[in-house]
């Protein structure tokens, strides 16, 4: 085999086996790419945060937590109905994770229907009884529908699940 032809079928093996590599890696490096994203996010830095979600979530279409997180950029954006799509789709991949119908009800919250929110946030607490948030913001939508007896319930439930967080109090 003449050197001409050697060399570019090198390169094409070498393209293959580094394309294989990334495939058989994809799902690891997408759960990189989201705890760099989380990294970012900490630190309010959302920009940087959603490139390395969206990477995470390009690589794993079906990376749940990497689509929540986008949907969560875009609720911290207020860009609502781009955040319930992908909050949406989270839901969609994974019907039993108690932070989709809480970021759901959020969002419906900031939107100013409380009914939907209201809904929302019980049905975070069908899942995980002990999510304090969910029971707190639940009181906000409670109190904003006229329900001053359910939203205190829900305060001091709020403040029974979890006594170390000061934003309920």
């Amino acid at each position: 085999m003449s050197k001409k032809l050697l060399i570019p079928l090198i390169i094409i093996c070498v393209i293959l086996i580094a394309g294989l590599i990334l495939y058989l890696n994809k799902d690891r490096i997408a759960v990189r790419f989201n705890e760099k994203g989380l990294g970012f996010s900490e630190n309010k830095e959302y920009d940087k945060a959603m490139i390395y979600f969206q990477r995470a979530f390009k690589l794993n279409n079906e990376y749940t937590e990497a689509c929540l997180n986008i949907g969560k950029i875009y609720y911290t954006y207020e860009d609502y109905p781009r955040a319930l799509e992908y909050i949406n789709k989270a839901g969609s991949l994974d019907s039993l994770l108690a932070e989709v119908p809480y970021y759901h009800g959020l969002v419906m919250l900031r939107q100013n229907k409380f009914q939907e929110s209201i809904e929302d946030f019980s049905t975070v607490l069908l899942l995980d009884s002990t999510y304090s948030q969910a029971y707190y913001q639940r009181g906000i939508a409670r109190a904003n529908t006229g329900d001053y007896s359910g939203a205190v319930d829900d305060y001091q439930k709020a403040m029974e699940t979890n006594r170390d967080n000061i934003d309920i109090y």
